[in-house]
């Protein structure tokens, strides 16, 4: 039984972007409505750099690499200026202000880097892999009976969710920089406006193929408890969980994958989450002020804070969905082994339990710590932690200051 992902000997002799092209194909002739709407995302955000340009007809790679490299030289160069406008905003401040508002520019920076660079230039062979697998897999979802249904409600909620906060939030906060009338607050906060634009494709694109993930183990947790029931011969319940075996292996393929080509995003994105709420906290909050601007910088600071934890604790849940989605399977082997009469039958399911436990499906950021429902509260107490350190710092800076006049 062939457990790992090998090339049919008719594409041995194709170049990359020609596999890359005859995946994608095959990719497009997938008839399940959450797939198309995955295509579909794909297709929009290659304009954005985001997934590889290489995905529309007639595009030269060469070009596409070329691009992404020049408009990633072109974030850095806004960091930097943005950093420096920064400094020349904070200088009278703590010092604490102005790294954390540095770790917070770079983390954004580092964010839109990497979503271009992974496109276009470090990862097309994983994304060549990634349509591969999804495609064996879906094969084989057809196979075992699988299918899907429009859920528009489902879809247009997450849209709202995602992009109405943002369109609000931002919108509220040109205004409040455009009524200042500095246009240096425009020129620090352009780069971050931009950021949290590609977050938001990030965020809604990461909730949809999370959403995949988690109907396709489902649905093998519930085929595995059928077929064991199921009045069938021992021999063609095995086959069926030699089948979801494959499955599970293809699914793991296309999560490590996946890992591969999101790792770093999920990374710095929650990097930029936790200093973005700690650039929040360090600043002087005043909703009272009897400046207006000042009084509505404060209370869109909060609000985008809010939206901000709002915003990381469904992405996180989503993550966590697909790895107990994916756990479960565990359970329900030896569940169905204990209830089972057939010898042959246990060995089998004692096997996938032994290629679950090996298998899991965990969503990585860049290998420094799997995201799920544990990463929630490691973030909040990593923000408390920090707040009390920048507290304290910012007390013995005021001490020293007194002490010297």
């Amino acid at each position: 039984m062939a457990l790992y992902i090998v090339d049919d000997p008719s594409e041995k002799h194709l170049h990359k972007q020609n596999k890359f092209d005859a995946y994608k194909q095959a990719f497009l002739e997938n008839r399940n409505p959450d797939i198309k709407i995955l295509l579909n995302l794909i297709g929009c955000y290659k304009f954005f750099l985001i997934t590889p340009m290489s995905l529309g007809e007639g595009t030269i790679p060469r070009f596409a690499k070329y691009l992404s490299v020049f408009i990633s030289a072109m974030c850095v160069v806004n960091c930097f200026f943005s950093i420096s406008l920064f400094y020349g905003q904070t200088k009278e401040a703590p010092v604490t202000l102005f790294m954390v508002g540095l770790l917070f520019r770079v983390m954004g920076m580092l964010f839109l880097v990497f979503t271009v660079l992974n496109a276009n230039v470090l990862k097309q062979e994983n994304w060549i892999i990634t349509l591969k697998s999804l495609n064996q897999a879906e094969s084989i979802f057809r196979k075992l009976g699988f299918e899907t249904t429009k859920k528009r409600f489902r879809l247009v909620a997450e849209l709202a969710f995602v992009f109405v906060p943002f369109l609000i939030l931002k919108t509220l906060q040109i205004y409040i920089y455009s009524h200042i009338g500095d246009l240096r607050f425009l020129c620090i906060h352009g780069g971050g406006i931009i950021t949290d634009l590609y977050i938001s494709f990030f965020i809604f694109f990461m909730m949809r193929l999370n959403a995949v993930l988690t109907s396709r183990y489902s649905f093998m947790d519930t085929d595995l408890k059928m077929t064991v029931v199921e009045q069938l011969k021992d021999q063609q319940k095995v086959r069926r969980l030699e089948d979801i075996i494959i499955l599970y292996k293809t699914l793991k393929t296309l999560v490590d994958r996946l890992n591969m080509i999101f790792g770093a995003h999920l990374f710095f994105y929650v990097c930029y989450i936790v200093t973005s709420l700690l650039l929040t906290f360090s600043f002087r909050i005043n909703i009272n002020s009897l400046d207006r601007d000042l009084m509505n910088l404060s209370i869109w600071r909060i609000c985008s804070s809010v939206i901000n934890i709002i915003w990381l604790t469904v992405f996180v849940m989503s993550c966590n969905s697909v790895e107990t989605s994916g756990a479960k399977l565990t359970k329900t082997c030896y569940m169905l082994h204990e209830g089972c009469n057939s010898q042959l039958v246990k060995e089998q399911l004692m096997q996938l339990a032994e290629y679950v436990e090996q298998w899991k499906p965990n969503l990585s950021a860049a290998g420094f710590y799997n995201v799920n429902q544990s990463t929630l509260s490691a973030v909040f107490e990593a923000i408390i932690t920090y707040l009390v350190i920048i507290i304290q710092f910012n007390l013995a800076l005021e001490e020293t200051a007194k002490a010297q006049t």
